[in-house]
C-alpha cells in the first residue's frame, strides 16, 4: 500500500491501476502530490535495510508506477522544461529509482533478480538524443548524462556469469540505438565539457563511466567486451555494436593518454622546482653589519 500526499489530505492507494490514473490525470491530482509521493518512495528504500528488501520485492509494482516520457513532458510543459533536472522531479526520481533498486536487487538476489532489472528496465525506457522529445532541447545534454547514470549503475551491478552466460540480458539491456547510442551521445558530451573547462577537472560523471566500462579489449568484468560478445551472433546489429563500442574505447584511451601527459608534464614541473631549490639551498649566503653607507660601500667593492 502507498500513500500519497495531497494538499488537503493524504490518499491511500492500494492498487497500482489507480496511480497511474493519478500519474495521468491533471484534473484529479496535484503536481505537488505526485512529485512528493515518488520522492518520499525512495527516501524510504534508504532507511534501512529491511525496507530496501521490501522495495526490491516490489520492483515489479515499483516499476508499473514509473512515469512514462509523455508524463514528464506534459509535467515539464506545465511547470518548465528547466524543472525536469530538479531532484524531487519525475525524470530525476525516476532515475534514482532504476539505479536503487537494480543495485539492491542484484546484491541481494544475484542473477535471480535479472527478470526483474529487464522488466525496470523496459519501464525505464532509456532514449538517446534523436529520440528525446524535442521539448528538451534545452536541457538535453543533462538529461544524457542523467541517464548514463543509470546504464552504469545497471552495468555496475550486473553480476559477471550474466555478461559471460546470458546474451540476451546483454542485449536487452545494451541495444547498438538505443542504450549505446545513448551512451556515446552522453559521453562525447562530458569529453566536449572536460576538454573545455578551465581546470582541467574531469567530469565526476565521466570518471565513473570510465571507471565501470573498460575498453572491449581488456579481461575484466567491467570490459565492454561482453556486449560486443553478446551481439556477435546477430549479424545486422553486429558492425553497428562494434562502432559504437569503438568510440566509446577510443574515448577511454583518449582520455588515457591524456591522463598520462599531464601526470608527464607536473612531473616535469615538480622536478624543475626541486633543481631550483637545491640550488638555492646550496648557495652560500653571507651578511655583513656596517655602521654606515660609506662603510657598505666600501665591503660592495672589495666582493
Amino acid at each position: 500500500m502507498f500513500k500519497l500526499l495531497g494538499e488537503d489530505a493524504s490518499v491511500k492507494i492500494d492498487e497500482f491501476e489507480q496511480m497511474r490514473q493519478l500519474l495521468t490525470d491533471f484534473k484529479k491530482s496535484s503536481d505537488t502530490a505526485i512529485a512528493t509521493f515518488l520522492s518520499e518512495a525512495y527516501a524510504k528504500t534508504e532507511e534501512s535495510k529491511q525496507t530496501i528488501k521490501k522495495a526490491v520485492e516490489q520492483t515489479e509494482s515499483i516499476a508499473a508506477l514509473l512515469p512514462t516520457w509523455q508524463e514528464i513532458t506534459k509535467r515539464a510543459e506545465k511547470l518548465g522544461v528547466e524543472t525536469v533536472l530538479r531532484p524531487n522531479f519525475l525524470f530525476r526520481v525516476k532515475c534514482e529509482l532504476v539505479k536503487g533498486l537494480t543495485s539492491a536487487g542484484f546484491h541481494l538476489h544475484h542473477k535471480g533478480f535479472v527478470q526483474f532489472a529487464m522488466h525496470l528496465h523496459y519501464r525505464f525506457n532509456p532514449l538517446p538524443k534523436q529520440k528525446l522529445p524535442k521539448r528538451f532541447d534545452a536541457v538535453v545534454e543533462d538529461v544524457l548524462i542523467a541517464q548514463l547514470e543509470v546504464l552504469v549503475s545497471i552495468w555496475q551491478a550486473l553480476p559477471r556469469v550474466v555478461k559471460e552466460d546470458m546474451p540476451e540480458v546483454i542485449q536487452a539491456l545494451f541495444r547498438p540505438q538505443v542504450e549505446l547510442e545513448l551512451m556515446t551521445n552522453a559521453v562525447d558530451v562530458l569529453v566536449n565539457r572536460w576538454q573545455a573547462s578551465k581546470n582541467r577537472m574531469m567530469p565526476d560523471e565521466l570518471v565513473d563511466f570510465f571507471a565501470n566500462f573498460k575498453p572491449a579489449t581488456e579481461d575484466s568484468p567491467a570490459s565492454m567486451y561482453w556486449i560486443v560478445k553478446a551481439w556477435q551472433a546477430d549479424k545486422e546489429s553486429n558492425n553497428d555494436v562494434h562502432e559504437r563500442v569503438k568510440h566509446l574505447s577510443k574515448q577511454y584511451q583518449d582520455a588515457e593518454e591524456s591522463w598520462k601527459k599531464e601526470a608527464e608534464e607536473k612531473l616535469k614541473q615538480a622536478e624543475k622546482a626541486k633543481l631550483l631549490l637545491e640550488k638555492a639551498t646550496a648557495e652560500k649566503v653571507r651578511s655583513v653589519i656596517c655602521s654606515s653607507p660609506a662603510e657598505l660601500k666600501k665591503v660592495q667593492e672589495r666582493c
